[in-house]
């Protein structure tokens, strides 16, 4: 009898005006000690959406919103279809993202923020993904080994680790380290 292999997707997001995702999908890791995956993603696609979302003239103010819940729903459906092209072994789909912290300054910037990720846990419970989130302190101690570390020094990680995904802004690098301590995560085994 043959053991079923499945996959996993994760979609992996840093949330803001520019919306940095990641897309790492895979085999599905299993625990091999301390939270490390025995398997890496066979492919991993990502950049950044640009998500200014600016009422458009006359518009209701909910229909900004709407767009970018579609925007999520769409990814999470997309990588639900490529997956199911692999037949029986196709596998999960799993939404992660770097939870939004309030951030000094402007009020309307917070808002933004905590709109993007109100919109981000509608598309998870619609459709019923499995969700991981994490903490900016702990995705850069992740990354880096420091909980305080600066943009350059993600970003400069995610090149050294990710050659072939051209990482320019912050916003990408962190979707990428998202992703990456997701795909990790999928390997810690659950207690009973």
């Amino acid at each position: 009898m043959s053991k079923q292999v499945s996959r996993v997707v994760v979609l992996a997001y840093d949330l803001g005006s520019d919306t940095g995702w990641a897309r790492f999908s895979g085999l599905r890791p299993s625990p091999v000690g301390a939270g490390i995956a025995d398997t890496k993603p066979d492919r991993i696609f990502s950049g950044v959406h640009d998500l200014r979302i600016r009422e458009k003239e006359g518009e209701h103010p909910g229909a900004r919103w709407r767009r970018v819940r579609e925007l999520f729903l769409d990814q999470i459906n997309q990588a639900r279809a490529s997956e199911a092209l692999l037949g029986p072994s196709a596998g999960d789909v799993v939404v992660a993202w770097e939870r939004v912290v309030s951030i000094g300054g402007s009020s309307r910037a917070n808002v933004a923020l905590y709109g993007l990720e109100a919109q981000l846990v509608e598309a998870t419970y619609e459709t019923g993904v499995k969700v991981y989130t994490v903490m900016p302190s702990t995705l850069k101690k992740f990354a880096t080994g420091k909980g305080n570390c600066k943009k350059p020094d993600m970003i400069a990680g995610a090149r050294a680790k990710w050659p072939g995904q051209d990482c320019l802004k912050d916003d990408h690098a962190d979707a990428l380290w998202v992703g990456d301590w997701a795909w990790n995560q999928l390997a810690v085994p659950k207690a009973n």
